[in-house]
């Protein structure tokens, strides 16, 4: 049974073995030699790169690198291989330079260091390059340009390099609204125009007069005549038509920028004239061009431009005449001096003391020669203790006057004046005792106005004096078209008032 298993076995494995024909060997060529040499070299070149790469892969970093906005090219360059894959960079460490470009941004030139770590990331943005702006304006033909609040130049102006971005901008132009605004500028040597119109700081003024060929002064600058259409500058302007036969027009008015403005047809008013007569001595009778007006001093109204005969005349003086004429709307003073026509007094006074006054003015004391106007005069001759002597005189053209006074004493009060009484009217009376006092208010004094200087008052005689003030009532008996009107509003015409 062995033998069989084992015969089977053996039939089963064995195998059936052909002749061979043996073919004679002959040797190889020496070029076929180099070519095998050269395969065999160049297979093992492959398999060195193939472990170089292997180890490369497995010992190298993964760098990524994320630049906002997107490069047109990128490049990490320098220290050991690297080695671009997509989007990011197989490096060894060491340190390289990383190099990015895109049109219109300042390229990126950056050393980064790659260590032992297996991944790098590296983000960065990309710095716009500046923009190309042109200033272009509309109105005025030129203007001064601010940047920033930096002068740069004169508008219109092209090829202006600045930073993306928000700018402000400033126009400045004489007799222009300086005009602001802000610039939105896209960077990246983008070309940019932007135009702008600025605001006229004037406006054109037209005004008519009735009558025209009227002087036209602005802010006291002539500038023609009516009618006439100026540029005037915005504000306030003052403005005078002058006509010789009329009243100057005179009014203030607001220009506002870029606003035409139509003043219309000013009719001008013939105003009246004034004329001050003057003299002296005052009290002249004035007569204009044949006609009484009053007495020195005296304003009354006239036409312009018109000559007037002005005659004065006072008793004791000569008779004088003027011409005068007064430009329209103003006031014309005519002052005068009259020379007096003159005769002479000749005054013995007794006593010696006693004081002369010649209507109310003191000339001297006792005997006088006095040289007067041909007017009549009142001579007053008065001295303490003695009764006052008063007398009127008219001197004549060389016909001296003699006059003679003799005070007499005066007679002893035998009366006894009470302190107090009451008169017809019924008013209460207080005596008043001759005295010395000082009238007046210094200068310290609150409320104290001007014409209340110090000065002193001598009373020579007895006097009674009301206690109350005169009510309109009372007045009235004396004056019975007495009326006190009212002051501010106030009535003053009650009765016991």
């Amino acid at each position: 049974m062995s033998n069989k298993n084992e015969s089977a076995h053996e039939l089963k494995h064995k195998e059936l073995i052909q002749p061979i024909k043996l073919e004679s060997q002959v040797a190889p060529t020496p070029g076929q030699f180099g070519k095998k040499q050269l395969l065999k070299g160049f297979l093992v070149l492959i398999a060195l790169a193939l472990l170089v790469a292997l180890w490369f892969i497995v010992s190298a970093k993964t760098i990524l690198v994320e630049i906002v906005p997107t490069p047109d090219n990128i490049q990490l360059s320098g220290g050991s291989i690297a080695v671009k894959l997509q989007d990011r960079f197989l490096a060894q460490p060491g340190d390289y330079q990383l190099h990015a470009n895109k049109s219109g941004y300042f390229p990126l030139r950056e050393t980064v260091s790659i260590g032992t770590l297996n991944t790098y990331t590296f983000k960065r943005t990309l710095e716009k390059k500046p923009g190309i702006v042109s200033i272009l304006i509309e109105s005025p033909e030129v203007a001064r340009v601010y940047i920033d609040d930096r002068y740069v130049g004169i508008a219109p102006m092209q090829n202006l390099s600045l930073a993306p971005g928000r700018h402000s901008i400033e126009l400045q132009q004489y007799r222009y609204l300086p005009l602001w605004s802000e610039l939105q500028i896209e960077g990246a040597e983008t070309e940019q125009k932007f135009s702008f119109s600025m605001v006229p700081n004037w406006a054109p003024v037209t005004l008519d007069s009735k009558p025209s060929n009227a002087q036209v002064w602005l802010d006291d600058i002539r500038h023609g005549e009516t009618p006439i259409s100026i540029e005037l500058d915005a504000g306030t302007h003052h403005l005078e038509l002058v006509h010789p036969d009329f009243a100057a027009h005179i009014a203030d008015f607001v220009v506002m920028p870029d606003q035409p403005l139509d003043l219309g047809v000013i009719a001008l008013d013939r105003a009246p004239s004034y004329l001050l007569v003057k003299s002296e001595p005052p009290g002249a009778t004035v007569s204009v061009n044949k006609k009484v007006r009053g007495a020195t001093p005296l304003t009354m109204t006239v036409l312009p431009n018109i000559d007037y005969r002005v005659d004065f005349v006072k008793p004791g003086y000569r008779a004088l005449s003027r011409t005068v004429r007064v430009a329209v709307g103003e006031s014309e003073t005519l002052a005068v001096g009259l020379q007096g026509i003159l005769g002479t007094v000749h005054l013995q006074v007794s006593p010696k003391t006693a004081r002369v006054l010649v209507d109310g003015k003191l000339l001297g004391h006792g005997t006088q020669t006095l040289s007067l106007t041909t007017a009549t005069h009142s001579i007053e001759v008065k001295e303490t203790g003695y009764e006052p002597h008063i007398i009127n005189v008219t001197p004549k053209v060389d016909q001296p006057l003699d006059i003679q006074v003799s005070l007499n004493l005066r007679k002893k009060d035998v009366a006894n004046f009470p302190t107090t009484t009451t008169n017809s009217q019924g008013q209460q009376l207080r005596l008043i005792k001759p005295s010395a006092f000082t009238m007046g208010a210094s200068r310290r004094e609150q409320g104290r106005r001007a014409n209340e200087a110090l000065r002193k008052v001598d009373l020579q005689r007895k006097f009674y004096i009301g206690v109350n003030e005169i009510s309109n009532e009372e007045f009235a008996r004396f004056d019975p078209k007495h009326n006190s009107g009212n002051f501010r509003g106030i009535d003053l015409t009650a009765a016991k008032q």
